[in-house]
């Protein structure tokens, strides 16, 4: 199972789609106003919606069943939320964590406090959440996932090159 959080972004749901068309429809979505009547939702293959103030409970009961966690809120917008927290239960449960972020500095800040999941990436792209950048950030995203690349911070253009 894949856990996907902002789900309703384009990212989330360029992700979603991506995933989908690999048959990979296991998926858990979450956010904090997800509309399951949307019409993107409705184009989406999932196992399971869960409300974003609802997911760190429900990692720590599904966590043996969980392959990836997959954050597409930038990690630079509240790094010592969310991300951490997730970031901290996929250690804690060994886990795989993909985040986004915009700058190198702030991923190694947040990568320096606390212990990693064994596997980790941290994909830096500038909009990768807008519209024009998704598709390509979740293809990215997909062939990290399949390929189970090393751990690290990279830019999406390196990211690109070494799937090439």
């Amino acid at each position: 199972m894949i856990v996907i959080t902002e789900a309703s972004s384009p990212l989330g749901l360029a992700l979603a789609k991506q995933l989908n068309e690999h048959n990979f429809n296991y998926l858990v979505l979450s956010d904090t106003s997800l509309s399951l009547a949307d019409e993107q939702i409705k184009n989406v293959q999932y196992w399971h919606y869960i409300p974003k103030s609802n997911l760190a409970t429900w990692i720590e009961e599904n966590s043996e069943e969980i392959e990836f966690l997959v954050c597409c809120e930038p990690i630079d917008q509240n790094p010592s939320d969310h991300f951490l927290s997730l970031w901290r239960l996929g250690h804690k449960h060994q886990i795989p964590v993909i985040g986004l972020g915009s700058s190198r500095e702030t991923a190694e800040k947040v990568i320096s406090q606390e212990h990693s999941p064994f596997f980790w990436k941290i994909l830096l792209t500038k909009d990768g959440n807008s519209d024009a950048k998704s598709k390509n950030t979740a293809e990215a995203i997909y062939h990290f996932i399949r390929n189970r690349q090393n751990s690290g911070i990279c830019t999406l253009e390196e990211l690109i090159s070494q799937l090439s």
